[in-house]
């Protein structure tokens, strides 16, 4: 009997989808989710986020979910490489930020978005780590970071 991999789409979608304790588990295993930013209960949303305005472009994740303090995430998993790709991942961590906040709100009250990507390749073949954590610094002074709210997550399988 032959299985498939975890880096097809069907089965990441499944495996992490189906049973929320399974996700949480996954995701506590980030040094992001650790002690008291500890996730404890995850809620599995549509993954089809549509655009606003006709002639846009749909989005179409593997997993959205959101966390009982309302933290929104992107799951995704890459099986290989292609042109623009770090770009789809920033096109669909704003569609989703962006998405977030309804009128009234104020920006301070919006939730902070992970994009967690699995890829099937090495994104940064010159180093050895598999886990990368991109914010938003300032050039000079990377100590200052603009915002807490963008956190992509890379992890090389």
């Amino acid at each position: 009997m032959q299985t498939l991999p975890i880096y097809n789409d069907l089965v990441f979608k499944m495996l992490f989808s189906r049973d929320p304790i399974i996700l949480i588990d996954l995701l506590n295993s980030f040094p992001e989710f650790q002690r008291q930013k500890k996730i404890k209960k995850i809620k599995i949303l549509n993954p089809i986020l549509l655009p606003k305005r006709k002639n846009l472009k749909n989005t179409i994740l593997d997993i959205h979910a959101e966390d009982i303090n309302g933290n929104k995430f992107l799951i995704e998993m890459q099986s290989r490489a292609h042109d623009g790709f770090m770009e789809r991942i920033l096109f669909n961590w704003a569609k989703l930020f962006s998405s977030t906040l309804t009128q009234g709100v104020e920006y301070s009250e919006l939730p902070k978005v992970y994009s967690i990507n699995f890829l099937n390749f090495s994104l940064a073949k010159e180093y050895p780590e598999y886990y990368f954590n991109f914010s938003i610094l300032e050039n000079s002074h990377p100590e200052i970071r603009l915002t807490e709210s963008l956190s992509i997550v890379i992890i090389e399988l």
